[in-house]
């Protein structure tokens, strides 16, 4: 089995993800050699007993984690195309499982991975992101984590100015579009890596100017802007996909407004009316590439609380553990004819993040598990 599209329409929803309207090149020739094999996860695990579940899922994040490790490149990237999304990503898996530089088995593989991120970093400017913004957001939210977990110096130029071209890029209304374009059009995708980003440089103690106000106007523009009947849209009220709605809700948690009406309303929809699945014959549209949309919600039921990670144990760790191949990849189901030569690093350092979710390691999910819960309000004065 592998990675298949049905339709051009297809082909060009998952490649626009990543802001790239031109087709990508397949692998030479033809399937990716790790996207043969069969499918593993989850043999003989009982899926209603919660310690074969927590072990099966360290093991899935651990064999995605050295599957990473063995496909990054020499000077420390990941991918041939979009190179700044997935080392971002890629990295962000990594670190997510709490591996530093130190670490015995991935040291060097996150060393030389934010050592590239952060040289790509150095000198850029908003002119220059070739994958129209969402590249540097996922870029910049990696290298803020990275500071904020390790405190290593190293770091501190190369984030200093990805926030710098976030507070710039950022419209008057608080979005962001393709390339920070400061026009009337706004990007909800392109926008949640900003805010990630954001909140992570918050979280990491940054003290660029204009980093505050840039998350104000971030709530705003998620609050008054994209939302609309219980959920979040993509570039027009409330018109996104699930995963927009889930992206939507997720930023507002980790800017501390999980227990706002917006966002409550849209978990509520969440979990009246959403639930994963694997499905290898959909025709996927835009911003509804699976791994993409089971990130945000795994992360919208982690911050809700205690009932939403036992909702998240329940909804999504049988499907990413049995999902996932027998070298530790994952790849994009669907009705599918080619093999994207980034896509099984997208999957699965997605994947390995949502799988990673429940162990609250990265700023911005510790952000937001700070944060006061709907469920528990504060005392009202009398």
């Amino acid at each position: 089995m592998g990675l298949r599209f049905a339709t051009m329409n297809a082909v060009h929803s998952v490649v626009r993800l990543l802001g790239v309207w031109t087709v990508a090149a397949l692998v030479s020739g033809g399937l990716a050699p790790w996207v043969r094999g069969q499918d593993s996860g989850g043999v003989g695990v009982d899926f209603s007993n919660r310690e074969q579940v927590e072990a099966a899922r360290k093991d899935a994040v651990v064999r995605a984690l050295r599957w990473l490790k063995d496909h990054q490149s020499p000077d420390g990237s990941w991918a041939p195309q979009h190179k700044d999304a997935m080392t971002g990503l890629c990295l962000l898996a990594f670190l997510a499982h709490g591996e530093t530089p130190d670490s015995a088995e991935f040291g060097e593989t996150i060393q030389t991975g934010s050592q590239w991120l952060a040289n790509y970093m150095v000198g850029r400017s908003a002119v220059e992101n070739e994958g129209r913004g969402y590249g540097h957001g996922i870029a910049a939210y990696a290298l803020c984590e990275a500071l904020a977990l390790t405190k290593l110096p190293m770091y501190k130029f190369a984030v200093d100015n990805a926030l710098n071209i976030i507070v710039q890029g950022q419209q008057r209304g608080g979005g962001f579009d393709y390339n920070f374009a400061k026009g009337e059009r706004w990007d909800l995708s392109v926008s949640a890596w900003q805010f990630q980003a954001l909140r992570a440089g918050q979280a990491g103690g940054s003290s660029v100017p204009g980093l505050a106000e840039a998350a104000r106007k971030g709530v705003e523009f998620i609050k008054k802007t994209t939302y609309a009947n219980g959920r979040f849209g993509y570039c027009s009220p409330g018109s996104g996909s699930w995963a927009m709605t889930g992206a939507g809700t997720a930023c507002l948690q980790i800017f501390g407004e999980g227990a706002s009406e917006e966002a409550q309303t849209a978990l509520k929809g969440i979990r009246e009316g959403y639930k994963p699945e694997w499905n290898d014959v959909a025709e996927y549209a835009t911003h509804t590439h699976p791994s993409y949309e089971w990130y945000y919600m795994s992360q919208v039921l982690c911050n809700s609380g205690a009932e939403g990670v036992e909702e998240w144990y329940k909804l999504f760790a049988p499907i990413l553990i049995r999902s996932q191949r027998t070298d530790g990849h994952w790849y994009c189901p669907g009705a599918q004819t080619t093999v994207w030569a980034w896509d099984s690093y997208f999957s699965t350092a997605m994947n390995c993040l949502s799988l990673d979710r429940p162990s609250r390691i990265l700023a911005t999910y510790r952000a937001a598990d700070e944060t006061p819960k709907a469920e528990t309000p504060a005392p009202q004065a009398p």
